[in-house]
């Protein structure tokens, strides 16, 4: 049992019952806090404890942004200061899963879209598990995940200024980039073949791989909670 994802479907419930002002305002403050280098379990736990000082102003018919104060970046750097770090390990397994599910998403869907170009080109009945691997497909590839990483870190980072249209125009232009230039890699590399690979091995290599990750993430989360009233 992941008692991380136990204490996040709390959360969840209890998440149900807050305002739009509420909710809004703290859906930003744990967005924010992803910035930093939080523990994912203390992340949960600040939302708790967050989620608990809202429902307790609401019934006194109060906002939470009057409990927290106007200046919610320093009251979030200082709730990031508060809690544990990141480890290396932790660090190492989160980029792991990001990888690993970020490849065998887009293998999985490069393999199902090759698939069906074939079966409209030659016929269903020409279908092979083989399938050309491009460099515009692994350059491509290898492009998503730093992308994906920067408009993260964009949004979480600027979490609170993200209404304003300054930073709605470079969300924009960020994302524009970055879809744009792996488009172009698509384009001009995708014919250019690399190699060619029976589909099973790599769905099961990235599957092993993803199950490891899991495992060995469920275990570190689940010694994080059981470690948090020692460490608080």
């Amino acid at each position: 049992m992941n008692l991380e994802k136990e204490l996040r479907k709390e959360n969840n419930k209890k998440d149900k019952l807050l305002t739009k002002e509420n909710d809004r305002l703290l859906t930003d403050i744990i967005v924010y806090l992803h910035s930093g280098n939080l523990c994912e379990y203390d992340i949960e736990i600040i939302r708790k404890e967050l989620l608990g000082m809202a429902l307790e102003a609401q019934v006194r018919n109060d906002d939470l942004r009057n409990v927290v104060g106007e200046n919610y970046k320093t009251f979030c750097d200082e709730l990031m200061k508060s809690g544990r770090q990141k480890t290396k390990y932790e660090k190492a397994l989160e980029w792991s899963y990001i990888l690993v599910s970020g490849i065998g998403i887009l293998f999985l869907y490069e393999f199902i879209s090759a698939g069906i170009l074939v079966g409209i080109k030659t016929g269903w009945n020409n279908l092979t598990l083989e399938m050309p691997v491009s460099w515009g497909f692994a350059l491509s590839t290898a492009c998503c995940v730093p992308a994906a990483f920067m408009i993260f870190y964009f949004i979480s980072r600027n979490s609170f200024d993200m209404n304003l249209w300054k930073y709605k125009i470079l969300f924009g232009c960020l994302v524009g980039f970055s879809f744009a230039a792996i488009l172009l890699i698509r384009i001009f590399m995708g014919k250019m073949l690399l190699c060619t690979v029976n589909v099973i091995y790599p769905l099961i290599l990235i599957a092993a791989l993803y199950v490891l990750v899991k495992i060995l993430e469920t275990r570190h989360t689940n010694y994080l909670a059981q470690t948090h009233k020692y460490c608080s």
